[in-house]
């Protein structure tokens, strides 16, 4: 067993994020192909009635608030929607950025490059320094050591396993919802439809926080487990703790999606987060534009 055999989470999620490169602007040219003429036309309509409702002075809100509107922040979402490389520079690299930038900070305060490269090297050494301890003679002479070992492994890989799962949640899940991005973007153009967007927005917030609440638990996780790893593994007292640390960090690494959803006031989970109540609404929009007794 050799170390580049347990850089599974490293290559997966470069596996993603690669597949996600290359899907990324295709997809992006399908959204605005689609938008676009339909798009257009609506938005055409939308400055007529606004400018022939300003005629009329049929507008509550300040007139400054409806020119800037009209002069500022559509042609800037407009620009935003139809233009791929304006769409990556002021909405996509930035949250991609930031999020990247915070969970390398965390990173870095253990002295790693990465979270998972500290847990490739010490799934490497409990599972190593197991077989060579423990695993060792016959199991019905010595069966207490074949459990501890056992449980050693099994424990830091559920550890292993969330990780890299919560970790792929949130490099995919924002990589895609930023490709609908554009779309959602044209809802905040209007207020009947500035709850699509901002459903689309916490979702994304969700995912985002995903991968910091992973490194900040991380970070301690090393902490506590390096306490153990430091003295030698065939010490009885020291592996009874790293499996107690161990499943203590299970039980929070577990609890990454109902942090993130805490944060963001989303579900109860992180699935939840993502299940968009269309119906809901859509029963909500009706309500708002159907007049009463029709």
């Amino acid at each position: 067993m050799n170390e580049q055999s347990l850089r599974f989470a490293e290559t997966i999620a470069t596996t993603f994020q690669n597949a996600l490169s290359l899907i990324y602007k295709s997809v992006f040219q399908i959204t605005n192909d689609l938008l676009a003429p339909f798009l257009v036309p609506v938005l055409t309509l939308y400055f007529i009635f606004i400018g022939y409702q300003i005629i009329l002075g049929n507008f509550n809100i300040k007139k400054i608030d409806v020119l800037a509107r009209l002069f500022i922040v559509f042609p800037l979402i407009i620009s935003v929607i139809f233009n791929f490389h304006t769409y990556n520079e002021w909405v996509a690299n930035p949250i991609l950025d930031i999020k990247d930038f915070i969970t390398q900070k965390i990173s870095s305060l253990s002295g790693e490059a990465n979270m998972f490269t500290w847990l490739d090297t010490q799934f490497l050494k409990i599972t190593t320094n197991v077989f060579s301890t423990y695993f060792q003679g016959s199991f019905i002479l010595q069966p207490m050591n074949y459990v501890f070992g056992f449980l050693l492994i099994v424990t830091f890989f559920y550890i292993y396993v969330y990780s890299t799962i919560y970790s792929i949640q949130s490099l995919v899940y924002v990589g895609l919802l930023l490709i609908i991005g554009p779309v959602f973007l044209f809802f905040f153009c209007f207020n009947f439809s500035k709850n699509l967007f901002f459903l689309w927005f916490r979702t994304l917030m969700t995912y985002f926080m995903y991968s910091v609440f992973l490194a900040l638990i991380l970070f301690f996780v090393k902490g506590a487990i390096d306490i153990s790893l430091n003295q030698s593994l065939g010490l009885r007292h020291a592996d009874i703790f790293t499996i107690f640390v161990s499943v203590i960090s299970i039980i929070f690494i577990k609890a990454v999606p109902e942090l993130s959803n805490a944060i963001t006031q989303g579900a109860s989970s992180g699935h939840e987060a993502a299940n968009f109540s269309w119906s809901r609404i859509a029963t909500n929009l009706a309500k708002k534009t159907i007049p009463k007794g029709a």
